[in-house]
């Protein structure tokens, strides 16, 4: 769906111009990024680095001090970080170039990482997001398979929609990781559930009894419509709600008036883009 005609192409410019201006400046000496960091702290790490890297590419602009960032990624002992944090770095690794590709050991390493379940009933929302970042580096960099048990435990996990209280941030996280594992949830009882929580006043409910507005969640219904072949019905809505959500310093925050981090300002960004494509054009990138 795009809802271009929500803002004028200008005040888009800017908008865009200043949230590329945000995340360059959160870029430490060190060629990491550190969403907190100031002229007495830096700490920069690997998500908030992914996250700005991300961020930077949707925008089409040149990433600031390539050379300092690909030295500080090659700092670390690749052997040593969780799968969490190696997802963050070898997608880092890619997007400062698009040819690089992990050697053979590392991508043994990667299709060793085991696909499984989680132990606990209510570890739903946490498991998705950590089991999407398994499948993701094995879908890029290996092979997926023996993931039956997983995609059996996402389907107990489905009551209309998904998490032991069926809600959208869920649902987009099962369908995401369904398709991932090659098992896409084509049913009609999730569509239903997932138009359902179309707002004409917000854009998207989590939950059928709850109303209250976060991009999160606005970003969980854009992407469980592109899944289930839906369309957004309250767009304009949607990208009026983003844009009221960025700060005088052009970071996107997750709530409207709330503090921002890397994380909400990349949402912010993947909402835009999904609903209104980003187009700065190069003459006018900071």
């Amino acid at each position: 769906m795009t809802v271009s005609s929500a803002l004028p192409l200008d005040n888009l410019s800017d908008t865009l111009a200043r949230a590329a201006r945000y995340i360059a400046g959160r870029q430490c000496q060190s060629g990491g990024f550190c969403v907190y960091r100031n002229v007495y702290l830096e700490e920069p790490n690997l998500s908030d680095t992914w996250l700005a890297l991300a961020g930077l590419r949707l925008l089409g602009v040149d990433l600031p001090r390539p050379h300092e960032v690909s030295g500080w990624l090659d700092s670390f002992h690749v052997a040593l970080l969780h799968h969490s944090a190696l997802h963050d770095w070898i997608f880092s690794k890619q997007l400062l170039d698009a040819a690089w590709t992990p050697d053979p050991q590392l991508r043994q390493r990667i299709s060793a990482l085991p696909l499984l379940p989680p132990q606990q009933e209510d570890a739903a929302w946490s498991s998705l997001k950590e089991l999407i970042r398994v499948a993701r580096l094995k879908a890029t960099f290996a092979r997926i398979e023996g993931a039956a048990e997983v995609v059996t435990w996402l389907q107990e996990l489905r009551h209309s929609g998904y998490g032991s209280k069926p809600n959208l941030q869920d649902t987009a996280l099962a369908l995401d990781l369904l398709a991932l594992l090659g098992a896409p949830d084509e049913t009609e009882e999730t569509r239903v559930f997932v138009d359902a929580l179309q707002s004409p006043y917000l854009g998207f409910n989590n939950t059928l009894d709850s109303r209250h507005c976060r991009l999160e969640t606005l970003l969980a219904g854009v992407q469980c419509c592109a899944h289930l072949g839906l369309p957004v019905k309250h767009g304009a809505v949607i990208v009026s709600t983003v844009f009221a959500a960025q700060r005088g310093d052009g970071a996107f925050a997750d709530v409207p008036g709330s503090l921002a981090t890397l994380d909400s300002h990349y949402t912010a960004l993947v909402l835009i883009n999904m609903l209104m494509p980003l187009h700065l054009p190069k003459a006018q990138r900071p």
